[in-house]
């Protein structure tokens, strides 16, 4: 509708379009008022001109009636930035004195951010280019600024919104993966020493099952085009983006506003990947565009082989689902289920057979996927299984949390493989601990180290007759039995209704953020959590250096 269209730009509509990937609110357009860069390093109240492609300079008028043509990246929309699009390291631009009774704004780096009795975030940091600054000529200079309200703040324009034009992404072919590293605006890799040979072996693991694979590296490579221009029909056309997130990725002012236009305009699934060892970048603006993502550590070098397989069974499972409305592959499904089947990709002949994972350990009477489709069958009704149910563009931990909280019990399948991942132990940990619901945990697999880790902690807690072993299954027709025994015993956690007091409900309201994974609960007096569970104002033991 008529309302809905925002502007027109060289032809193009640009559309408000809801939880469908949208232009963020610092994207600026011909006639917005910005703050744009003029000479010794300030910035000025002005309303942007044309932009040329070509030159990636933009025509300025200031408010004081000069004009000139600036850069795109020197250019901020003026407007209050959201919460997510500043961190610590964001390059921002804050007010410091006046010229001719126009505000003075300066290029800054965020240093720390600390929070008042409301909540609400407060930004310190310094001048950039402090050095070659005239200090003696404007008063009230100052090396540096200190909390600062959000509104005190703007964010730099994105050349990657700038420059994408919205068109169909069908002319670059296939791309089910998108590999992001850390680079310069300038073109210039930044991917530490430590990182350099996990790139080459992520590529090579993704390919050896079946994925097209499109790296940031190859691109930076190939001088004859500009970044952007090759890199955004790509971003459109990948089913999923991988960010190798590390310290220099999130100082790294081209990788950032790669990630940011992946995220915030395209939507883009995303499975972030941490290479190194610093931790910098979880207070940093990609730490937050994180937020509510399952990430796979390649940092520990003893953990790295799991991880791997780990990070391929995300990824498989990301891009299958992504896929979902192409070839005879059909849409995930949004009906609720009463019953949630928590596996690892490792323990699934059938992801195997389909080359979503490079091995499988354990038998076909114990694929977890047989076992949900059997129990589909038996229940009359469908269970939550990943691989049906996960959509592209949302934070994965997302919508397992919403599966987890509509399911009346959970179904674990576990193993070896399965407490060895992450995500797998973090499903397990959510359901049975904080939401209290009842899980019948099956064995698969091979091995029984996992009795000795915090998956077989929480098994030792369960009922012991719930205990199913797939392993021992020598037949179809036992196999058979053994599915109408885990459906009944699922049937009768269905049909009663939930204790009063309830067991741990945790609503929309009480989800203040997840970060990195994890949920942060607002806790009530409604039901209990782990006596280790930290919330805002707890005393803690916290690491420092």
């Amino acid at each position: 509708r008529d309302k809905d269209i925002e502007h027109v730009r060289n032809g193009v509509a640009t559309i408000s379009v809801s939880n469908q990937g949208s232009v963020p609110s610092y994207h600026s357009v011909q006639g917005d008022h910005v703050i744009s860069f003029w000479k010794r390093n300030s910035y000025f109240p002005a309303t942007l001109g044309p932009f040329d492609k070509q030159s990636r300079l933009c025509h300025i008028y200031f408010d004081d009636g000069d004009e000139a043509d600036i850069e795109y990246s020197r250019i901020a929309k003026d407007v209050v930035p959201a919460a997510d699009e500043i961190g610590v390291g964001s390059r921002v631009l804050f007010a410091q004195g006046q010229w001719q009774g126009q505000p003075r704004w300066h290029e800054g780096v965020v240093e720390h951010v600390i929070y008042d009795a409301e909540g609400r975030p407060l930004y310190s940091g310094r001048h950039l280019h402090w050095g070659n600054l005239v200090h003696n000529s404007f008063r009230g200079a100052c090396e540096t600024f200190s909390d600062l309200p959000i509104d005190g703040l703007r964010v730099f324009s994105n050349i990657f919104d700038c420059l994408d034009d919205g068109s169909s992404a069908s002319h670059v072919g296939k791309v089910d993966v998108f590999l992001s590293v850390p680079h310069e605006a300038s073109g210039k890799v930044s991917l530490p020493s430590e990182a350099q040979s996990l790139h080459a072996r992520i590529v090579q693991a993704l390919k050896n099952v079946g994925l097209e694979v499109v790296s940031s590296v190859d691109l930076l490579a190939a001088k004859n085009t500009q970044y952007e221009d090759k890199a955004i029909p790509l971003l459109r056309a990948a089913k999923l983006v991988i960010p190798l997130v590390c310290d220099e990725y999130a100082s790294a002012a081209g990788s950032c506003s790669e990630l940011t236009f992946a995220k915030k305009t395209l939507r883009v699934a995303t499975v972030p990947v941490v290479v190194s060892s610093g931790r910098k970048w979880q207070d940093s603006t990609v730490g937050l565009l994180m937020s509510g993502e399952l990430w796979v550590d390649l940092s520990d070098p003893g953990q790295r082989e799991s991880k791997m397989l780990e990070l391929v069974d995300a990824v498989g499972a990301r891009t299958s689902q992504q896929a979902g409305s192409q070839g005879d592959r059909k849409p995930a499904s949004t009906e609720k289920s009463s019953v949630f089947l928590s596996y690892c990709w490792r323990n699934s002949a059938s992801a195997a057979a389909e080359g979503q994972v490079t091995d499988c350990r354990g038998s076909d009477l114990c694929d977890p996927r047989k076992l949900a489709a059997s129990l589909e069958k038996v229940l009359g009704s469908p269970v939550w299984l990943d691989v049906k149910r996960l959509h592209g563009g949302a934070p994965l931990f997302e919508e397992i949390v919403s599966g987890l909280r509509s399911a009346r019990v959970v179904v674990a399948c576990i193993s070896d493989e399965y407490a060895g991942s992450e995500n797998c132990r973090m499903e397990l940990q959510y359901a049975s601990e904080m939401l209290r619901k009842p899980v019948i945990p099956v064995v698969v697999g091979e091995g029984d180290t996992w009795r000795e880790t915090v998956v077989g902690a929480l098994v030792a807690k369960m009922q012991a007759e719930n205990l199913v072993d797939l392993r021992s299954v020598p037949s179809e027709s036992e196999f058979d039995s053994v599915v109408q025994r885990i459906a009944t015993a699922a049937l009768q956690h269905v049909a009663n209704k939930p204790k009063t007091p309830k067991a741990r409900d945790v609503r929309d309201k009480d989800i203040e953020h997840v970060r990195n994974g994890v949920a942060t609960i607002s806790v009530s007096n409604q039901g209990s959590v782990p006596s280790y569970h930290s919330v805002q104002g707890d005393h803690v033991i916290s690491f420092w250096k």
